[in-house]
C-alpha cells in the first residue's frame, strides 16, 4: 500500500546545490542518466522553469521545461524515484512548471520524447 504524499508541499525551484541529487534521480530513472555538464546547462538555461520535489533534505523528483522566444516551451524531462511514482508528485511538478512558463509568456508547451 502506498503511503500518502502531499506533493505540492515539496515542490520548489531548483538551486545549484540540488544538482547532485537531481543527477542521482536521473541515473536511477534513465539508462545512463545525464552527464553532469548537460544537467548544469539545463540549470543555467532553464533555472526559472526547472523544479524539484524535495522530501526531507533530498531531491526525489524533478521536471525541466525550456521556454523559447516564440511563446513555446518544451517539456524536456521529468523523473521521480521509483517508490514515489503515481502519487501526484509529477502532476505537481508539471503544474508548477506550466505556471512558471505562463508567467514568462508561454502559450504552448510541447512534449519531447525519445523517438524509439
Amino acid at each position: 500500500m502506498k503511503s500518502e504524499v502531499t506533493a505540492p508541499d515539496g515542490v520548489r525551484r531548483v538551486v545549484l546545490d540540488d544538482l547532485d541529487d537531481v543527477l542521482e534521480v536521473a541515473e536511477r530513472s534513465f539508462p545512463g542518466g545525464f552527464p553532469r555538464h548537460v544537467m548544469r546547462q539545463f540549470y543555467d538555461a532553464c533555472r526559472d522553469t526547472f523544479f524539484v520535489w524535495e522530501q526531507g533534505d533530498r531531491v526525489r523528483a524533478f521536471a525541466i521545461f525550456a521556454p523559447n522566444r516564440t511563446a513555446v516551451a518544451w517539456f524536456l524531462v521529468m523523473a521521480a524515484e521509483e517508490g514515489l511514482r503515481e502519487r501526484g508528485i509529477g502532476s505537481a511538478l508539471i503544474a508548477q512548471g506550466a505556471s512558471a512558463c505562463r508567467a514568462l509568456g508561454v502559450e504552448e508547451i510541447r512534449l519531447t520524447v525519445h523517438p524509439e
